[in-house]
């Protein structure tokens, strides 16, 4: 029998420790802290898959180190890491050695669905007087260049706002023209 009383008595205790533990649990006496505030820090989503570049590859006129048509690679910084196509181009117009016509100015760089639409001053044309290797070289310098980042897969050639069928008369440029991607060994120099 006294074990009998024993056991009854370990439920008796048992639930009398239940219940007094529920009870502090659902009311608050003030004798219990709450628990601390759980601080979850996340990083922001990036807007943006590929980091910007701090430099980049222009094409330039290089008859020593060039390619076929004598364009060689120059390391250049981006200026302005919101636009770096923008800033890329601007350096190829500003550079000595560039294919670009003189006096050429760059008007806008809008690039959607992998097409960039470059426009170019009235000087681009204007200014031209090269034959089909200066042509080949100025057009290619923008493609190649251009070339170079993943979210431009075309570019569409304006002067003052306005498509232009070709530069100096030896390749169409009505239409977008497919990049030129550098090729690794460009891009390692």
């Amino acid at each position: 029998m006294n074990t009998r009383i024993a056991a009854a008595g370990l439920v008796i205790l048992a639930l009398i420790a239940g219940g007094f533990a529920f009870y502090l649990t659902t009311h608050h006496t003030g004798r219990i802290a709450p628990p601390p505030p759980v601080n979850i820090t996340t990083n922001p989503p990036s807007n943006n898959a590929n980091p910007t570049p701090k430099e980049a590859t222009i094409y330039t006129v290089d008859e020593a180190h060039g390619d076929s048509n004598a364009l060689a690679p120059v390391k250049v910084p981006v200026a302005d890491p919101r636009s770096p196509a923008k800033s890329v181009l601007q350096s190829l117009i500003e550079t000595s050695n560039s294919p670009l016509p003189v006096g050429t100015r760059l008007l806008s760089v809008k690039i959607a669905a992998g097409l960039a639409t470059v426009d170019f001053s009235g000087e681009f044309q204007k200014n031209f007087h090269g034959g089909d290797e200066q042509e080949a070289q100025a057009v290619n310098s923008v493609l190649m260049t251009l070339g170079q980042f993943h979210s431009v897969d075309r570019v569409q050639f304006l002067v003052d706002g306005t498509a232009i069928d070709s530069l100096g008369g030896h390749f169409e440029l009505n239409d977008p023209v497919d990049v030129i991607r550098p090729s690794r060994q460009a891009k390692a120099e």
